[in-house]
């Protein structure tokens, strides 16, 4: 029922940019989005559930107008103080969206899920995995690198940067969980160092 136009992290991590709306088809003409929330993940205990640290991005109002579609920048100072989490930094969160008004019984029978006046996707800082990846890139286009030789670590980040999308994809919030924190646990607190291979030019 609802798409989610852009949900993206800010390079600067200091804001969080949701945009989500209404899909156009004619079942969905007279319902609205009523609320949305921001949850670490951590806090959540089961998807579309928000905890009771989940920050209330938009509630619709009594009287007021009902929104079809919204775009919200999220600035890390919004977030609540014990919703475990200070900035939007190495950051994995979920965004519901709570849809309300008059659903046809049709919805049903439209496709699996079509009828759910409920949806949860997930946010994360790509920016952090793309910076790991995109040292072995440089280490791969670096003159002093051994053909014959695999570049350490790089099959295990590429397994576990698919594990990632894979889990983002099919909206498997327990496996995303724990992809991210093995991926911050690598490539956090251990920063990429490679062999320079004797000729000191791959740092």
């Amino acid at each position: 029922m609802v798409i989610f136009n852009e949900l993206s992290i800010k390079e600067d991590k200091q804001s969080l940019v949701i945009d989500c709306s209404i899909e156009g088809l004619n079942i969905y003409d007279n319902m609205y989005i009523k609320s949305v929330y921001l949850d670490y993940y951590k806090n959540a205990e089961s998807p579309g559930v928000p905890s009771s640290k989940a920050l209330v991005v938009y509630d619709k109002q009594e009287g007021e107008e009902e929104q079809r579609a919204l775009r919200f920048c999220v600035e890390k100072e919004q977030l609540p103080s014990d919703m475990g989490v200070s900035d939007f930094d190495k950051g994995l969160f979920f965004v519901t969206v709570i849809c309300d008004g008059d659903l046809p019984a049709s919805a049903a029978l439209l496709a699996c899920g079509a009828d759910d006046t409920v949806d949860t996707a997930i946010v994360l800082d790509w920016q952090r995995v793309y910076e790991a990846g995109m040292k072995y890139i440089s280490a791969l286009n670096d003159q002093c690198f051994d053909d014959c030789n695999d570049l350490p670590g790089f099959k295990n980040f590429i397994l576990l940067w698919n594990a990632l999308r894979l889990s983002v994809e099919t909206c498997d919030y327990g496996q995303i969980g724990r992809a991210w924190e093995r991926f911050l646990r690598i490539y956090t607190n251990n920063p990429l160092t490679f062999n320079a291979g004797g000729c000191g030019c791959r740092r």
